[in-house]
């Protein structure tokens, strides 16, 4: 299977460390050279994020062109399925063994569009059973919002259906793990269990040097805009119906004692 870094041609240290993380487990790739924020200018304006009530940082703008491109490269080329990683990310020891079982599993089945590799360490919703095992690794259909695009195995057919909805560039590269986002382009999305990617801010703390965030570090995140009275109201009405339907259907609906709340967990590195 093929394997893109994306990374920023100034970020010559976060590529050693990617080169020699894949060199050791004997991972080939190949380097995507990732769009600059800070370089970026017209004819891009940066959008107000939908749903989030503030403008879109240099920064993440330029990791979403990044990532659409990529998205692009693939739905035009000829892998049904490729891996993307950030650079600033640690691997599993057990990867190169889960990928070759992928590869044969994937000429079997076409019940995914998504593998979410990796972990932000959050809690997150995921069908009780798993949909298979793969070198230990468990997949499971995830049905709640698990944010990171670190490392991830994407489709041909997910990859044209991401760069046709993410054209108006009014959202965060992590919205392909937005449940409500993932449903409107029909995208089905799995979860390793336990992960097999983790950056390394959130293995080992904000302080790790040239690794932790670049997005962060590109313009204020936080810097808030006025948002329209029926944009607020709908916005609000979304949350209250979500808060009220979901432990109905979790509790007493068909997805009772088929769903569970967990916190991923990464693959300990022997």
């Amino acid at each position: 299977m093929k394997t893109l870094v994306v990374n920023l041609d100034r970020s010559l240290g976060r590529m050693e460390h990617m080169r020699s993380i894949l060199d050791r487990h004997r991972l080939p790739f190949d380097r995507f050279t990732a769009i600059d924020g800070l370089a970026v200018s017209e004819p891009y304006v940066l959008p107000t994020l939908r749903d989030y009530g503030r403008k879109m940082t240099k920064g993440e703008l330029g990791c979403l062109l990044s990532h659409r491109a990529i998205w692009q490269r693939i739905a035009d080329g000829p892998d049904p399925h490729v891996m993307v990683l950030e650079d600033d990310v640690t691997i599993s020891d057990r990867l190169p063994a889960f990928l070759s079982g992928f590869e044969q599993w994937i000429g079997h089945t076409r019940s995914f569009d998504i593998v979410k590799l990796e972990t932000m360490e959050a809690d997150v919703s995921l069908d009780a059973c798993s949909t298979s095992v793969l070198s230990g690794i468990e997949l499971h259909r995830l049905r709640s919002t698990h944010f990171g695009s670190a490392g991830y195995i994407l489709s041909r057919r997910a990859a044209k259906r991401l760069a046709r909805g993410t054209a108006s560039l009014d959202i965060v590269t992590d919205c392909i793990f937005d449940k409500y986002f993932a449903a409107r382009l029909g995208l089905v999305v799995l979860q390793a269990i336990p992960a097999l990617v983790v950056q390394e801010a959130v293995l080992r703390g904000p302080n790790v040097g040239a690794l932790a965030s670049i997005i962060d570090d590109i313009g204020d995140r936080h810097v808030q805009i006025r948002i329209g009275p029926h944009r607020k109201l709908a916005r609000e009405l979304g949350r209250l119906w979500t808060r009220v339907t979901c432990p109905i259907l979790w509790n007493f609906g068909p997805m009772r004692n088929s769903v569970v709340r967990v916190r991923v967990p990464f693959d300990a590195i022997a």
